[in-house]
């Protein structure tokens, strides 16, 4: 859950306009309670825009069985994949800092993550940019724009795998 960090109209990345961090935090603390005593699956959501952050936050909350961490910057991805455990890793390519394919290669090259699961979501849609991104080990890609049930199906096959 990342709080305190603002988007360009002062609201929280994936949460509501005009609440504190505090709220926020029961607000998914109660969602999460919602999800039942099933152990949930975190997944790290790596997108520089607030709005596709939010979008494919949406996508994956209809799923039920996933908490979704999120970093603007691949660099901020870096600073919080430590502290938790995660299932899957979800990322743009294109991003300020440090890019979606530095941070793959950064995961992919250490031991502790290296298994990690990795979706690209990006807007290069060339077959060049998808052999490029699985080539450095990513384990799906999906070009925007997509539909809910193609990202959850990818989410879904990833996971499982």
């Amino acid at each position: 859950m990342r709080c305190g960090h603002r988007d360009e109209i002062g609201s929280i990345p994936g949460g509501r306009p005009g609440i504190s961090c505090s709220e926020e935090r029961s607000v998914h603390a109660e969602r999460t309670k919602l999800k039942g005593e099933v152990a949930v699956k975190k997944i790290l959501l790596v997108e520089d825009s607030a709005t596709t952050r939010a979008l494919i936050r949406a996508i994956i909350d209809e799923l039920d069985e996933f908490e979704v961490i999120e970093a603007s910057t691949g660099f901020e991805a870096l600073k919080i994949l430590p502290s938790q455990e995660y299932e899957l890793i979800i990322t743009d390519i294109n991003m300020p800092d440090i890019n979606g394919l530095e941070l793959i290669s950064f995961v992919r090259n250490n031991q502790k993550y290296n298994q990690l699961p990795i979706i690209i979501v990006s807007t290069e849609r060339s077959e060049e940019d998808r052999r490029r991104g699985m080539a450095l080990g990513a384990t799906a890609y999906l070009a925007k724009p997509f539909t809910s049930s193609e990202l959850q199906e990818i989410i879904r096959n990833t996971v499982r795998r």
